[in-house]
């Protein structure tokens, strides 16, 4: 995966942990196909099953759902987590950074 492409997804789960409101903000086209890292995608369907379910993505609750879809050890997984927490230098731009995340897989078809 280029590393625009990373930078890209890592920047909207940055603002999805930070700013859950983002994802009602969002439509239909934004799943978890559309990260092309395996654990990016995890983390993005984590982020949903938690925030339809009521619970905020926190990075305890997170942690737990990612380890347990995945062969990472939590204290792996939560490394992650807490560098995504931290990636987005401005949550107000999430919106934009969705729209390149969308745009990406366009280009490509």
């Amino acid at each position: 995966m280029d590393s625009n492409r990373d930078a890209i997804e890592k920047a909207v789960l940055s603002c999805l942990l930070r700013d859950p409101s983002l994802l009602a903000q969002t439509d239909e086209s934004l799943k978890e196909s559309r990260f092309r890292d395996p654990l990016h995608a995890r983390i993005f369907a984590a982020i949903v099953d938690l925030s339809n379910s009521g619970q905020r993505p926190d990075l305890t609750a997170l942690v737990q759902k990612v380890s347990s879809t995945s062969q990472m050890a939590e204290s792996d997984v939560a490394m992650v987590v807490a560098d995504l927490l931290g990636f987005a230098p401005n949550v107000a731009h999430g919106r934009y950074y969705l729209t390149l995340l969308l745009e990406a897989d366009e280009d490509k078809e």
